[in-house]
């Protein structure tokens, strides 16, 4: 190895620049190679190589020997001190605007260097005596700031306090007099250098220097720079700086000069320097509501957006400018004033004119104002959706003037601005549904609180609501052509308009689409399709006017496209405008003709043409399905339209699309009418051939019911495919769900039909019985529809034949067909039998199958009797067949069966059931339900109030009826609260909770009455139930919640912002007193009973942010420190066991999805680095035993696969840790390959 790399040294010497140039690249190669070992000298060989190739003549050498420096940096260790040195102290020639080849390779060595301590302070302190030495060098050679962004973006950890203050002094110096390049980029270093800090020291030390340059000088564009400065250390650290940011506050507001905004200078360029100033000060108030926590910023926005509205209409050198200031705009005359001035302004001669004289001479400051005042007020808008009501007070007015803003760019930041105002605006937007969480927080705040009404004097809905003829009146005047470039944000903006106030007044409609039409060139875009889609969602058919046929000739164009994409798109919409809108509106007989002219011939062709794909296809028979049924009129169209179906069934990729539209076609009357029996008979034929088919069977199946219902089949027809359908049940082994279908298509047969088959039928009749989960109803009235050509004796003999009385399913048809047949002697014997203990399994199954079409009136004594039975079978019979006897006879059985639930001779858990059941379906008055309420509470309250797993299975049955009690009477739900909230026992509490669990399966349930259901959860989840020392209520309280994150997350997800802090801190780490030794032979092994629980925290958790990561609209209900939250989770999960370690390796990810700059922090990464290190490079011990080197295993490849996604996120670019955070991790990712290589394998 040392002869072959001294050759590649001596060969970097060779006077032929191909042989140093190959040289070097394999040079390159060795270093990469992780086989490559090197000694001291190798070291220092490889350095000083490069270093001289640095200086070769050749652009070539040069440029591979800084590629080199790439893959050496990893293996200098202590050598790169000098090496840093010698290039530090190296000084181009001349004086040039890019960077030497020195500061170059100084970047490569440092991007990929992970140093010691003494290392990187050695570096830090080399590098900062060379470079610091001279201000004036400093400010004119580009090479000194490189090179110190470089040290402090890679190494920034290891400075001192005092090289902080050094450097910072510096670079302030050099923000304010150096050249333009150079004071931009110390503007940069210090936005760097402020990132790490921990402490408000440096950061105040910057600003007063900085304030002391401007103070020292009458440059005006001092100010800039000092701005310039604040907004960086905003964005920077935004955390730390809150700390002085009540100094840095008012300079920012003085810097916008809002005293003279009505005052411009004389003289020309001054004020254009004061302009300039005042846009820094937008730059940092946007920084500020950007980053900085809205607790700080909600205190300034009032003030804020104050401003703003000045600067909206800000034009000092403008003809109208005295009109623009005025603070106050009359609702009326004003409006018509400024209506006719805009009138005026609509030539486009003129327009370009203008904007050309504003550019000429400079005095285009203004819409730069303008249009920072615009972008301020988006992110306002943005980051604290509560201060809508206050964009709409302050500013409304000045943005609806700025629709008629001149400049180009401006126009399109206020049209963002208002894209940005009605999105907020949405009912489903960020506005409503904080307004909503304030709702269920004073709720629970006062215990009996009525619902916080949505609408206020100040209601952002109902303030848009009253200006939105007048944005359509302003928006119309901007769809000129020269604003044709804008198209899309002018879709999205009357799209985002009419979705906020749930459709448009249909007097403007037909206008704004003629005029957005004009300004189209080229076929229509996705954005105007979704336009069209949103003002049909709220408005009719009808009222579009002359903007209805353009609509249709853009769908129709849609549809002739060459783009796929819009292709589909274009057919989507048009299936729901017939499927939908089309019904709603009812429109004329004109707007239908429109729709057969235009579509008809063309679904047909699309459908038939093999050069399209196979969704287009689908789509077109969609759509030509809803023409047919919704708009086609004429017999010759609808016959030459119906042919296309019967055509396509037979291609194979059209065909359950084709069997779903015919099924939706003979519904229609007219096409029943119409169809002739040639096309009847080619489907029919087609449909028994698929029905063998596993893949057709369950369509083609409905399809024939469709058909049966529509009556379209003649007695021949029917007969053929009553024989096949008997041969398929007989013959195959189906699914519950279409042999469900074929015994609907079978009764129709049977009632409509004289068969032959009667015997097959009540085989038939028998086979569908046994299957789980058949329909009771179907299944009776296939039975009745036998017995209409058949004898009940027959029928009553082949049921007793094909098995035992003990049999559930002979019992259960016995019953359906003496109910039918009227033979109530044999139902009076069945209950004699049961009293006297004969046939119990037979008579109870029986019994519950006749109650289900007849009033019975049973003792229910001896049904009780039986619930307690030692045979589950005999109880569980007994409870269904009790249930369905007291739902016949609500007002007979009820009451007794209430009345006997404290009786001790009757089993409680199954009364409780079978009261669960009754409820279920039971209409019951509000009276009942709170009778039914109080005695259950009573009966449960006075039964063993303790609780224990024995205790569970009661207040499960318990729960279930609470649930259905609640899911009838919101009042109940109140009483629910009030029981959990007082001091009933703890079995009650977890009835009512588990209540609670099963009603979030509804999705109705308390829809309307959020503050109630939250408060209902709170106590359902928190003091006894999570944080208690129980673990099985610790498990029903995490598993409740859990439900409402996925079930109703508006609701759950503020409650987990509530509890988590706490939960974090109390309820992640291990606790003795749930950990048991047990001895298994001549070993102890411990078990955690208290993992079950933990592990529900983190599946919480991981909800939670699953939740919000599938609707990024819920992330303003989730107020977490996600820097807490990743830190507690990764610092317990890896103490804990594996099963934990792999859901927290699953928050890990989701965390940084939905959150990016989590690794900005130096400690995070450094804790997830140092916690993921021990478990992957931990020494194994030889006696170990084999479980846990499973378990080791396992947990090493859950890393690694976490470690993989991570680092190809970093190198992508979606992950941009800071630099020397960046570079800690590079060398623990290139640590963990070496040692585990499997790591690059396409499974991990």
């Amino acid at each position: 190895m040392r002869y072959y790399l001294h050759d590649l040294f001596t060969q970097t010497r060779d006077t032929d620049p191909d042989l140093r140039f190959m040289a070097l690249n394999d040079l390159e190669k060795e270093l990469e190679s992780p086989e490559s070992k090197y000694t001291s000298e190798d070291k220092n060989q490889f350095a000083d190589c490069l270093l001289r190739c640095l200086d070769d003549e050749f652009a070539e050498v040069r440029s591979q020997a800084l590629k080199c420096f790439e893959s050496l940096s990893p293996r200098l260790s202590g050598y790169v001190v000098s090496i840093l040195n010698k290039l530090s102290s190296k000084k181009p020639n001349q004086i040039s605007i890019t960077s030497s080849i020195y500061t170059m390779a100084i970047h490569n060595i440092l991007k990929n260097l992970t140093p010691d301590d003494s290392v990187g302070r050695s570096i830090v302190k080399g590098t900062l005596d060379i470079i610091l030495q001279d201000q004036d060098i400093f400010c004119n050679a580009i090479d000194y700031i490189e090179i110190l962004t470089d040290i402090l973006e890679y190494l920034g950890k290891y400075f001192t306090s005092q090289q902080l203050s050094k450097s910072s002094t510096m670079l302030v110096y050099a923000s304010f007099h150096a050249d333009a390049i150079i004071a931009k980029k110390s503007v940069s270093a210090l936005a760097i250098l402020s990132r790490g800090l921990m402490s408000s020291s440096i950061l105040d030390l910057i600003l007063n220097l900085a304030l002391e340059q401007v103070q020292s000088s009458d440059e005006i564009k001092y100010e800039a720079v000092y701005l310039s400065i604040s907004a960086a250390l905003i964005k920077s650290n935004p955390a730390v700086i809150m700390d002085i940011y009540s100094k840095i506050k008012p300079y920012i507001m003085n810097a916008l000069r809002l005293d003279t905004l009505n005052k411009p200078d004389d003289d020309f360029d001054v004020q254009q320097d004061i302009d300039i100033i005042r846009s820094e000060a937008f730059t940092c108030l946007y920084t500020t509501f950007a980053n900085v926590s809205s607790k700080i910023t909600s205190q300034y926005s009032d003030e804020v957006l104050n401003a703003c509205r000045l600067f909206l209409t800000y034009d000092p050198y403008s003809e109208n400018s005295s009109e623009w200031d005025n603070d106050v705009i009359s609702d009326n005359n004003a409006e018509e004033e400024t209506d006719n001035e805009y009138v005026e302004y609509t030539s486009e001669e003129e327009q370009y004119e203008q904007e050309e004289e504003c550019d000429e001479y400079g005095s285009s400051n203004s819409w730069m104002l303008r249009k920072d005042a615009a972008a301020l007020i988006k992110i306002i808008i943005q980051k604290l959706p509560t201060k809508l009501p206050s964009v709409y007070r302050f500013t409304l007015k000045q943005l609806t003037l700025e629709l008629s803003e001149s400049n180009s760019t401006s126009l399109t930041e206020i049209l963002n601005c208002f894209v940005e105002l009605f999105k907020a605006t949405n009912k489903n937007g960020p506005f409503y549904t904080l307004k909503s969480m304030n709702s269920l927080r004073q709720s629970a705040i006062a215990r009996r609180g009525s619902d916080v009404s949505m609408k206020t004097d100040d209601d952002p809905r109902t303030e848009l609501e009253l200006n939105a003829d007048n944005l359509c009146k302003f928006y119309v005047g901007i769809l000129t052509p020269r604003h044709s470039e804008k198209l899309t944000l002018l879709y999205e903006f009357i799209t985002q308009l009419s979705c906020a106030v749930e459709g448009l007044n249909k007097n403007w409609i037909p206008e704004i689409l003629t005029a957005l039409n004009k300004l189209r060139n080229g076929p229509p875009s996705p954005e105007l399709l979704r336009l069209y889609s949103t003002l049909l969602l709220y408005n009719s058919l009808n009222n579009l006017g002359a903007g209805f046929e353009i609509m249709i000739e853009n769908i129709h164009a849609s549809a002739e496209s060459s783009n796929h994409e819009l292709i589909t798109q274009g057919l989507f919409l048009l299936d729901k405008i017939l499927s939908d809108y089309v019904t709603r509106d009812k429109p004329s007989g004109n707007i239908l003709a429109v729709f057969e002219k235009s579509f008809d011939h063309l679904l047909i062709d699309k459908t038939l043409n093999k050069n399209y794909s196979t969704e287009i296809r689908k789509q077109c028979l969609s759509c030509l399905s809803n023409l047919v049924i919704y708009v086609l009129d004429e017999d010759k169209v609808l016959l030459k339209s119906l042919e296309v179906f019967s055509d396509t069934i037979s291609l194979e990729f059209l065909i359950l699309t084709d069997m779903r539209c015919i099924a939706e076609l003979v519904h229609s009357e007219k096409v029943v009418k119409l169809v002739k029996h040639e096309w009847t008979e080619r489907i029919i034929n087609r449909l028994v051939e698929y029905i063998t088919t596993s893949e057709f069977r369950t369509q083609s199946l409905k399809t024939l019911l469709a058909m049966m219902e529509a009556n379209i089949l003649n007695i021949p027809e029917k007969k053929k495919l009553s024989e096949e359908l008997a041969d398929l049940c007989t013959s195959y082994t189906m699914e519950a769900s279409n042999s469900i279908l074929c015994a609907k298509i079978l009764t129709h047969i049977l009632n409509t039909t004289d068969c032959s088959l009667s015997d097959t039928f009540t085989s038939l009749l028998v086979r569908f019985s046994k299957i789980n989960n058949f329909d009771n109803a179907t299944l009776t009235q296939y039975a009745r529809a036998i017995l209409k050509q058949t004898e009940p004796k027959k029928m009553i003999d082949a049921i007793s034949k094909s098995g035992s009385r003990s049999d559930p399913y002979v019992s259960r048809l016995l019953a359906i067909v003496y109910v039918a047949s009227g033979g109530l002697d044999s139902i009076d014997n069945v209950e004699k039998n049961l009293s006297c203990g004969k046939d119990i399994l037979f008579s109870l199954t029986f019994l519950e199958q006749a109650s289900k079409s007849m009033e019975l009136h049973p003792d229910l004594t001896m049904f009780f009797k039986l619930f307690g039975d030692p045979d589950t079978k005999i109880s569980e019979a007994a409870v269904h067949a009790t249930a369905e006897i007291v739902k016949s006879n609500l007002e007979g059985c009820l009451p007794f069966l209430v009345e006997n639930f404290t009786n001790e001779k009757y089993d409680h858990v199954h009364m409780l059931n079978c009261l669960g059941e009754v409820l279920e379906c039971a209409q019951l008055n509000d009276r009942t339900i709170k009778y039914l309420f109080d005695t259950l509470l009573s009966i449960e309250s006075t039964m063993n109030l303790k609780f224990g797993k024995d205790e569970e299975v009661e207040c499960q049955a318990a729960s279930k009826c609470f649930a259905n009690l609640a899911l009838s009477n919101e009042e109940i739900v109140r009483m629910f609260y009030d029981e959990l909230s007082g001091e009933s026992s703890i079995k009650v509490k977890v009835s009512l909770t588990l209540a609670l669990k099963l009603c979030l399966d509804r999705s109705t349930f308390l829809e309307h009455n959020a503050a109630l259901l939250g408060k209902y959860l709170e106590e359902a989840t928190s003091e006894n139930f999570i944080f208690s020392s129980n673990l099985e209520l610790k498990k029903i309280g995490l598993a409740t919640l859990i439900t409402a994150v996925y079930k109703r997350p508006s609701v759950g997800l503020p409650m987990v912002s509530k509890l988590l802090p706490r939960i974090l801190e109390s309820e992640l780490i291990q606790k003795k007193e749930y950990i048991k030794v047990v001895k298994i032979g001549p070993f102890k092994h411990k078990l955690d009973d208290g993992l079950e629980s933990r592990k529900q925290i983190y599946e919480l958790i991981y909800s939670t942010l699953t939740a919000i990561e599938g609707n990024l609209n819920l992330k303003i209900l989730f107020d977490v420190d996600y820097d807490t939250l990743f830190m507690k989770i990764v610092k317990c999960s890896f103490k804990d066991d594996p099963t934990i370690i792999f859901l927290c390796l699953l928050i890990v990810l989701k965390i940084i999805a939905l959150h990016p700059e989590i690794f900005s922090s130096p400690d995070l990464l450094d804790s997830f680095i140092h916690v993921c290190s021990k478990k992957l490079f931990k020494k194994k011990r030889a006696e170990a035993p084999k479980q846990d080197i499973e378990k080791r295993n396992d947990t090493i490849k859950a890393i690694l696969r976490c470690c993989k996604k991570i680092n190809t996120l970093v190198e992508k670019g979606d992950l941009q840790p800071d630099g020397d955070v960046l570079a800690e991790w590079r060398s623990f990712y290139y640590n963990t390959r070496n040692v585990y290589p499997i790591i690059d394998a396409d499974g991990q």
